[in-house]
């Protein structure tokens, strides 16, 4: 989405809210680590962040209802700072911008989030035999300091098998 239609739709969205004021103070900043939601309001900041990777697999008007929607928090802040998130007031500011006061975008995500394969390592109690299958993270504390994870069954060391 261009620059130009980003700032049209806030001018818009703040004009119809009856805060033109608010639209100049608005700024856009875009995230590449952002790979779940479209976007986030900062109210002290006056800050909307976009996500790089969302909004290349939205359609153009999911990018414009989530950027209305952002604008609207913002909105609805300047006229009660003690509103809700997603309560009456940002209801209303919604409605005046034309658009549906919707929480959620429709967007797939599921091939933007990182999947790390956490590797397991088989342990067992030296007392009672319970077998015990440790991940990485706690396999590499184990090797450092041995007395750092006991068996929960009978508080006995555990070693690799």
């Amino acid at each position: 989405m261009e620059q130009e239609r980003i700032n049209h739709l806030i001018q818009e969205a703040c004009v119809n809210n009856s805060c033109p004021e608010l639209a100049d103070k608005v700024k856009i900043e875009w995230s590449s680590r952002m790979t779940s939601c479209m976007g986030m309001a900062f109210y002290k900041k006056n800050l909307i962040r976009l996500s790089i990777p969302v909004f290349k697999l939205a359609e153009i008007e999911d990018q414009e209802q989530t950027l209305v929607h952002e604008a609207c928090h913002l909105i609805a802040r300047l006229k009660n700072p003690n509103c809700k998130s997603h309560g009456y007031e940002w209801k209303i500011a919604m409605v005046k911008a034309g658009r549906k006061p919707e929480r959620c975008h429709a967007v797939d995500c599921s091939s933007l989030r990182r999947t790390r394969k956490v590797n397991r390592y088989p342990y067992e109690c030296i007392s009672c035999g319970k077998q015990f299958s440790i991940s990485s993270i706690k396999h590499s504390r184990l090797q450092k300091n041995p007395e750092y994870y006991v068996c929960g069954k009978c508080h006995s060391s555990i070693r690799l098998v």
